[in-house]
């Protein structure tokens, strides 16, 4: 997954010592991030994929900038980033005399410095456009628990009464609210749903707090005497019925499977790390919430299956008027990681235009706007972290409009790869046809 940096550095030096003897040098502004993206993208597709990090997401604090993601996708804001840099360093590479400067450079400069100009304004009027519009209040209150429990302590029975208590008590807690969901982040439960004691308790709780819970749990079926097991979403009504459950799609490799261990089973026996044996849901399944009448549904992406575009707006395109994340990154411990996720969640709230609830076991639980405003979150001020038990409650907004991304998904990204490949022919050929 690094490897891609490598990538552009090698393909860039090729194109950028054969573009300077092109007729097509004036737009290295153009093709220089068109690679980039193209790199991004495959890197978020290729091999399961895995778009973390994208250089676009160092803006998720710019709400301005970053609203032209409803149509080119995060890669759209990786594009500006490298473009507008790229004409910075052109410039200062003529004023300080860092390379030699001929006629058509000069030339070359002003036109890519007009049309960065005219294109960077054109993103930030965007921005400012999509800002002034008003988003839906649905007066539907939602409630957060952030657990805060170590890794290590997860799975130990020793320590499943002291888990179980502190979700009792922060539960009870975010019941005085008045919510009509309450939300537990992945995997909360320490064990399975149908084990007698955790499905007694788990009804005596619903009965006393009487609002509908979302909680993470590990289920499991057994299908012609085998057992598979599942990263699952689960909604309980007020009595401690099930009302809906969700099964992971996207699994993490080396995480929750083994990649073809089918086939080679003996890949375990060399990675010295805990590996799941889960099974991939097949539906995209959407949970109904609804007060005075009005119906709205929401998608519940499980740990990091909000950091892929695609799959995200194919939950939007099936009627999601809102996403909850329920994440587990304890994994990760106080660690940049917490924050780089969160920022996965920003853009995909401005992509499809659909408020972010995220519910991290630990890290960063919060909520994001339809705008990518992180409005609030479960944080610390005395001790100024955000690694601490705790509840929190907001208002779900919904903005009712599909966006040209989730509509057609990542047109943006296909072109900039068109780009290139123009570009290869076209440096390929005036190779093949110079003396």
């Amino acid at each position: 997954m690094a490897l891609y940096f490598g990538f552009f550095g090698l393909l860039w030096n090729i194109f950028l010592n054969r573009l300077r003897t092109s007729k097509i040098d004036f737009l290295s502004f153009l093709i220089l991030p068109s690679l980039w993206v193209s790199l991004e993208f495959l890197r978020g597709i290729l091999f399961t994929g895995f778009p973390w990090c994208i250089l676009g997401y160092t803006q998720y604090k710019n709400p301005l900038i970053i609203q032209i993601a409803d149509i080119t996708g995060a890669y759209g804001v990786s594009f500006l980033i490298v473009m507008v840099n790229f004409v910075l360093y052109s410039y200062f590479s003529r004023s300080f005399g860092l390379r030699a400067v001929r006629r058509k450079d000069s030339s070359a400069l002003k036109f890519q410095t007009i049309i960065s100009i005219l294109i960077l304004a054109a993103a930030v009027l965007y921005g400012y456009f999509c800002l002034g519009e008003d988003d839906i209040k649905t007066n539907i209150k939602l409630s957060l628990i952030q657990g805060n429990i170590e890794q290590t302590q997860k799975w130990d029975p020793v320590y499943e009464d002291y888990i179980l208590q502190r979700y009792k008590s922060l539960t009870q807690e975010a019941a005085k609210e008045k919510s009509e969901l309450i939300v537990w982040p992945e995997t909360a439960v320490p064990g399975f749903l149908d084990e007698e004691g955790i499905d007694i308790w788990l009804k005596r709780l619903l009965k006393d707090i009487k609002t509908p819970l979302l909680l993470g749990a590990v289920t499991y079926e057994s299908r012609e005497k085998e057992d598979y097991f599942f990263n699952s979403a689960v909604l309980f009504s007020t009595n401690g019925d099930v009302k809906n459950r969700y099964d992971k799609l996207h699994l993490v490799p080396f995480g929750e499977y083994v990649p073809f261990e089918k086939y080679s089973p003996f890949i375990r026996n060399f990675i010295n790390v805990e590996m799941g044996d889960f099974t991939a849901g097949e539906e995209f399944t959407l949970f109904d919430i609804s007060k005075d009448g009005a119906n709205f549904k929401y998608a519940a992406l499980i740990c990091f299956e909000d950091i892929f575009p695609d799959l995200v707006r194919r939950f939007v395109l099936g009627g999601a008027d809102s996403l909850i994340n329920i994440t587990n990154d304890a994994w990760f411990k106080e660690s940049s990681e917490q924050l780089q996720h969160a920022q996965a969640s920003v853009f995909r709230a401005v992509e499809n235009r659909a408020s972010v609830l995220r519910a991290a076991n630990t890290g960063f639980s919060c909520y994001i706007s339809p705008k990518g405003i992180i409005e609030d979150g479960i944080y610390s001020i005395d001790l100024e972290h955000m690694y601490i038990p705790g509840v929190k409650t907001f208002e779900l907004k919904v903005n009712g409009r599909t966006t040209f991304y989730t509509r057609y998904g990542d047109v943006f990204s296909y072109i900039c790869i068109f780009v290139v490949l123009i570009c290869l022919i076209w440096l390929g050929q005036s190779t093949v046809d110079s003396p």
